[in-house]
């Protein structure tokens, strides 16, 4: 066979751990030999499942007799929550001369979060929540956040707003409020960027599920 795969079988390694979120993207680089005296023009492509729920595309490479090189595959995980197995094919001249499958499955989560009520933040006249983009500048104040998780599990939620970011556990399908403060406004309207995330627990990767513009206007209190 005019190839070899290093730590055949076992590709999982490669992808640095077995649960992902859906929609990320990961690139696995696999190193690879060419055993042979002649060099030989390689096709390989590697996917997840059998349908190819999700797949590197075919990469095309050249190895010279000998040679070994780390040949990069960029995947984008599936869309759909699910066990997939991966697998990694390699054809010479359109003949397929490798099969490989890793040992274990990737699991795939769709971790999902969004934003239920417009943000609000506390009056300090009224003593209240106000979802009025009018906020007091000369006065630190909290903004309200309510959040639901879509997911079908627990998962961390997390907010980022006017340089504060905290992140709280949160059950599926529950709506809850999270208070993060002190904030204060600029004088002036003035436009604040926030992101909604969701946090893998086991490793502290964070993923973006909802992002956008606040547009406030700081009054004297």
């Amino acid at each position: 066979m005019p190839l070899d795969v290093a730590r055949r079988g076992t590709l999982l390694e490669l992808l640095k751990m077995p649960t992902y979120l859906s929609g990320v993207g990961k690139t696995v680089t696999v190193s690879v030999t060419n055993p042979t005296g002649k060099s030989f023009v390689y096709t390989a492509e590697l996917y997840l499942g059998l349908l190819k729920a999700a797949s590197s595309g075919v990469i095309t490479f050249t190895l010279a007799a000998g040679e070994t090189r780390d040949i990069s595959y960029p995947v984008a995980m599936p869309s759909e929550a699910g066990t997939y197995p991966v697998f990694l094919d390699v054809h010479v001249a359109g003949q397929l001369i490798g099969a490989f499958q890793a040992t274990e499955d990737v699991i795939i989560l769709a971790l999902n979060a969004e934003l239920v009520n417009s943000i609000q933040y506390y009056d300090l006249i009224s003593g209240g929540w106000s979802s009025t983009r009018n906020w007091y500048y000369n006065q630190a104040s909290l903004a309200r956040f309510t959040l639901k998780n879509t997911s079908s599990i627990r998962v961390i939620v997390g907010i980022a707003f006017m340089g504060i970011k905290e992140g709280f556990w949160i059950e599926p399908g529950q709506i809850k409020d999270w208070e993060i403060g002190p904030v204060q406004p600029q004088e002036g309207t003035h436009t604040y960027p926030y992101y909604i995330y969701v946090m893998d627990s086991s490793t502290g990767e964070e993923w973006i599920v909802e992002e956008g513009n606040l547009t406030i206007t700081g009054v004297y209190f």
